[in-house]
């Protein structure tokens, strides 16, 4: 499919979701029919965003697979790393890191059912977040590409998502974060609408 046809099948299908979206009622079929539109304009808005234009101080690689995203993520500091980097992190050293990153040491990937929970509501999330800001925010999908600073090519981004500022045309990370409290330390980080201050050194 054609740019412009792209273009006029996201035009329609925005006009269907606004029809449907205007009914008193929906029922369940409706609401079936609404996801799947909602689905089909996230992908044809994926393949009608030009990635250069959009990150223009970034390079864009675009992932072929699980190898390859472990790949390029190996060439540099993400934002994963940033708080191992400054020292925070309760998982890794910065040590650790320098082993990985420079070769000393094979990186272990590990998995567990919190990671793999993570995983798994990470779209969900995304998707429930354009719905509740749907009328502020325009995302972009960005889960095929992975970035790198032009300037200093070691600092690179997986971003979960980035979005467009409806009122001013300002770009944004979107960054989703789900856990389990698991202890009165964990519940401490996050008291009173406060992240864990590795959060703030990856976003």
């Amino acid at each position: 499919m054609k740019k412009k046809e792209l273009e006029e099948r996201v035009a329609d299908l925005e006009s269907s979701i606004i029809c449907m979206e205007c009914k008193d009622h929906l029922d369940s079929d409706d609401y079936l029919q609404l996801g799947y539109l909602n689905q089909e304009l996230a992908q044809c808005k994926m393949v009608t965003t030009n990635y250069e234009k959009f990150f223009p101080n970034c390079n864009v690689d675009y992932v072929k697979d699980e190898e390859h995203w472990h790949q390029l993520r190996g060439k540099g500091i993400g934002g994963s790393d940033a708080g191992i980097v400054m020292n925070v992190s309760n998982y890794k050293t910065p040590y650790e890191l320098w082993e990985e990153k420079t070769g000393v040491k094979k990186p272990v990937f590990q998995t567990n059912e919190a990671i793999e929970k993570g995983n798994a509501l990470e779209p969900v999330l995304i998707e429930l977040f354009g719905v509740l800001y749907k009328t502020k925010f325009e995302l972009i999908d960005t889960k095929d590409i992975s970035l790198s600073n032009k300037k200093y090519p070691f600092l690179r981004a997986n971003l979960d998502g980035a979005m467009i500022e409806i009122a001013t045309k300002e770009k944004w990370g979107l960054e989703i974060k789900s856990t389990t409290i698991q202890n009165s330390a964990m519940l401490r980080e996050w008291a009173n609408d406060h992240i864990p201050i590795c959060y703030y050194f990856q976003v």
